[in-house]
């Protein structure tokens, strides 16, 4: 029986010896999951501050495109087209009205050209005035054209 009682203190060792090692390989493995959980943590905790800074970076330019926008809308327009008065292009030079009001060589033209077409056909119509469309003050010019009225270069180079 001795030989049976060494058998079973020697089985019971290599088990106590299993246990350890399982033990030590579940401890090892908590801490590699816990070092995984953290990496992971840390990487989810970066993707947001990454996501959060994005954010604040999209808010900043759209906040830019808000402020160019209205910084284009302070530039001096014409009041019936719209568009900004420009001294490089013929179209849109300011002209100065003797009301003091003002509108782009475009717009004049094309009141002058109406102006025209009507006096065609409405001997009443005098070609030779124009009128403010602002105030409808009129004015009297020969041969009216809005080359021959004074630019308004304040409004062109704001």
């Amino acid at each position: 029986m001795p030989s049976s009682q060494a058998n079973a203190n020697l089985m019971r060792r290599t088990l106590l010896a299993h246990i350890d090692t399982l033990n030590t390989t579940i401890t090892d493995l908590r801490q590699l999951l816990s070092r995984a959980q953290i990496g992971r943590n840390a990487a989810r905790l970066g993707l947001e501050a990454v996501r959060r800074l994005l954010r604040n970076k999209k808010d900043q330019v759209q906040q830019l495109h808000t402020e160019r926008d209205a910084l284009q809308d302070l530039r001096p327009r014409c009041s019936i087209c719209h568009e900004l008065y420009r001294a490089n292009t013929d179209d849109t030079k300011a002209r100065i009205y003797p009301c003091g009001h003002s509108a782009c060589s475009w717009c004049i033209n094309q009141m002058i050209n109406t102006r025209n077409a009507e006096a065609a056909t409405n001997p009443r119509t005098n070609r030779n005035i124009i009128k403010c469309p602002h105030c409808r003050e009129e004015t009297k010019m020969i041969q009216p054209e809005a080359e021959k009225m004074i630019r308004n270069v304040a409004l062109e180079q704001q």
